[in-house]
C-alpha cells in the first residue's frame, strides 16, 4: 500500500521560494561584482605594488650607465696623459661636455612637459602643474649652463649684474650677494640635500607608505629604482675624486643628469603615466 503524498504547507512554500530567488539575486550579485572588477583600472596601492613596478633595466637604460663610465674614463685617461686636452677642450667653457648637459637638460624639460600635456585632461591639476614646474626648473638649469646664449649672440653683462657676479656673466647662478653666494648654497648644498632625499628615502617611504606612495602618484613623481638609487651617487661624485681639476664639476653634471635621464625614462613606477593608470582616490566605491 503506497504512502500518501503529502502537500507542503503555504508557509514552506513561501520560504522555499524566497530562499531560490535568493540564490539567484547571490549569483547575480556576485557575476555584477566580477564583471565591475574586471572593468575596473589598476589601483593604487600596496597590493598591486610588485606588479606595477619594472622589475629589471633596459638596454638602453644599461646604454645611460654605460656612457656615464666612457665620459668617466676618458676625463681620467685625459687627466693623466694629456690635461691640456683636458682643461682646454674636454672641460672647457662652451665645450663638449657642456653643451651635452645642455642638450640631457633640455631632453628631460621636453619629457616632463610632453607627459603634462599628453594626460592633463586625466590627472589632476597637481600632477600638470608639478610637471610643468620641474620642466621650467630644467629649463632655467639649461639656460644658466650658457648664460642664456651670452657667448653666442655676444650680449654684454650689465654693469648692475656684473658687478654682483663672480664671472662677469649674464646668469643667476654665480651671484654674490654680500656673503651669499648663490652657486654655492642654492646650486651646491641645497641641489645636493634634494638629490639625496629624493634618490635616498624617497623610494623608501614610498614603498612602505601607502599615503607616500599615492602622493607621489598624483603629482608625477618618478621614483628612481633600487640600482638606480645606489648607482647615483657615485656616478655622480667619483669623477671629482678621480680627476683633479678645475673644471672637473662639468664631468659630475653630466654625469648626475645622464642618472636623471635614466630615472625619467625609466622609473621604479612608471604606471603614473599610463593614462589607464588612476590614483586610488579617484575611484568610487
Amino acid at each position: 500500500m503506497s504512502r500518501p503524498v503529502s502537500c507542503p504547507s503555504p508557509e514552506v512554500e513561501v520560504a522555499l521560494v524566497n530562499k531560490t530567488q535568493r540564490r539567484r539575486w547571490t549569483g547575480t550579485a556576485k557575476q555584477q561584482a566580477e564583471e565591475r572588477m574586471e572593468k575596473r583600472p589598476m589601483r593604487s596601492g600596496p597590493a598591486d605594488a610588485v606588479s606595477r613596478h619594472r622589475q629589471s633595466p633596459t638596454f638602453s637604460e644599461w646604454l645611460i650607465y654605460l656612457a656615464i663610465v666612457v665620459i668617466t674614463v676618458i676625463g681620467v685617461a685625459l687627466a693623466q696623459f694629456a690635461p691640456d686636452i683636458l682643461t682646454q677642450v674636454y672641460l672647457v667653457e662652451d665645450g663638449v661636455l657642456e653643451w651635452l648637459s645642455v642638450v640631457l637638460l633640455l631632453f628631460l624639460a621636453i619629457i616632463c612637459l610632453r607627459r603634462a600635456l599628453g594626460l592633463r585632461r586625466i590627472r589632476p591639476k597637481a600632477f600638470t602643474t608639478a610637471l610643468l614646474l620641474v620642466a621650467l626648473g630644467f629649463f632655467f638649469v639649461a639656460g644658466e649652463e650658457v648664460s642664456w646664449g651670452q657667448r653666442i649672440f655676444a650680449i654684454e653683462t650689465p654693469d648692475w649684474l656684473s658687478e654682483r657676479n663672480q664671472q662677469g656673466e649674464f646668469n643667476v647662478h654665480n651671484l654674490v650677494v654680500g656673503d651669499f653666494s648663490v652657486n654655492k648654497v642654492i646650486f651646491g648644498n641645497l641641489l645636493t640635500l634634494v638629490l639625496f632625499l629624493y634618490i635616498v628615502p624617497l623610494p623608501i617611504l614610498a614603498h612602505r607608505s601607502p599615503r607616500i606612495d599615492r602622493m607621489v602618484g598624483r603629482i608625477g613623481v618618478p621614483l628612481p629604482t633600487l640600482l638606480q638609487s645606489l648607482l647615483f651617487f657615485p656616478a655622480a661624485f667619483i669623477p671629482e675624486l678621480l680627476i683633479d681639476a678645475a673644471e672637473s664639476d662639468e664631468i659630475v653634471e653630466t654625469c648626475g643628469l645622464l642618472m636623471l635621464v635614466a630615472i625619467f625614462l625609466w622609473p621604479k613606477n612608471p604606471h603614473i603615466y599610463d593614462p589607464n593608470w588612476r590614483p586610488v582616490d579617484e575611484y568610487v566605491a
